[in-house]
C-alpha cells in the first residue's frame, strides 16, 4: 500500500508541475504584484520616517530559480537607516505551509534565527501576509505567526535594528 500512497503522490505532483507550468506566466506575474503591494504598504507606514530623514527605503531588481517556475525577477526591499541596512528579500512562492515568503533581515546578521518571516497564508477570507519574529535569544524558539500590519512590522523592524 506504501508504493501505491508514493506513486499517486508522484503523479499527482507531475500533474501539479504540469499545470503551474502552463500558468507560469500568471503565477509570476501575479507573485510580482503582491510583492509590489506589499512593499507599497509597508513603504506607506514607513513614509513618515523617510520624510523627517530618519531612513530611505529602495528596491533592487533580484532573480530567483524554483521550481516549477525557473528564473524570474523580483525586487527585494532595501531599508537604510545611517549605516544599517534592512532587507526584505523573496524567499519564493512556492514555499511549505504558504503562498509565499520573504525573508526579512539586517545586513550582515542573516543567521535563521535572526531573520524575520513575512509569509502569505491561504485563508477562508483570501491569502495574508503574516509575520513570523525571530527566534528569542533566550530559548533559541521561535515565536507563531501573526497578522502583519504596521504595528508588528514596525516592532520587528525595531528588534532587528537593535
Amino acid at each position: 500500500m506504501a508504493l501505491l500512497d508514493t506513486l499517486r503522490s508522484v503523479r499527482d505532483r507531475t500533474r501539479a508541475e504540469r499545470e503551474a507550468e502552463s500558468d507560469r506566466p500568471q503565477i509570476i506575474a501575479r507573485w510580482q504584484s503582491d510583492v509590489a503591494a506589499l512593499y507599497d504598504e509597508i513603504h506607506g507606514w514607513l513614509l513618515d520616517y523617510e520624510r523627517d530623514g530618519y531612513l530611505t527605503v529602495s528596491t533592487q531588481e533580484i532573480h530567483l530559480r524554483e521550481e516549477p517556475l525557473g528564473l524570474y525577477t523580483l525586487d527585494a526591499m532595501l531599508i537604510h537607516v545611517d549605516d544599517l541596512a534592512v532587507r526584505l528579500q523573496p524567499a519564493g512562492r512556492y514555499v511549505l505551509g504558504a503562498t509565499g515568503r520573504i525573508d526579512m533581515f539586517r545586513q550582515g546578521r542573516s543567521a535563521r534565527d535572526e531573520r524575520v518571516l513575512l509569509v502569505r497564508q491561504a485563508t477562508p477570507e483570501g491569502e495574508r501576509w503574516m509575520l513570523r519574529p525571530p527566534a528569542g535569544p533566550r530559548t533559541g524558539a521561535a515565536s507563531g505567526l501573526e497578522p502583519l500590519d504596521r504595528a508588528s512590522f514596525e516592532a520587528a523592524f525595531e528588534s532587528l535594528l537593535s
